[in-house]
């Protein structure tokens, strides 16, 4: 990500079949300050504080989900805002 480029990876859990996730939803925020992941509930670019990540690296993990997720990730309207609102380095 040296290039300042925003990317958000969203997946779904089922596909995952070595992971274990809670129930619900959850996006990991990339943290340079402590070079490690924080993980928030929910789907969302921003954290419990109301801020957005350090860097524009986001990884969404969606709970239930397999490879069809695309209808459900296209629908929210926070995935729309927050590529909407992306420029160019």
């Amino acid at each position: 990500m040296n290039a300042g480029l925003a990317a958000w990876a969203i997946h779904g859990k089922g596909v995952l079949a070595n992971y274990t996730a809670p129930l619900e939803n959850q996006t990991a925020f990339f943290r340079p300050e402590t070079g490690g992941w924080q993980w928030i509930r929910g789907q969302t670019a921003l954290d419990t504080s109301g801020a957005g990540p350090a860097r524009q690296v986001l990884f969404t993990i969606r709970n239930p989900g397999d490879h069809s997720i695309g209808d459900a990730v296209y629908k929210d309207p926070m995935v729309w805002d927050w590529l909407l609102a992306q420029r160019k380095p």
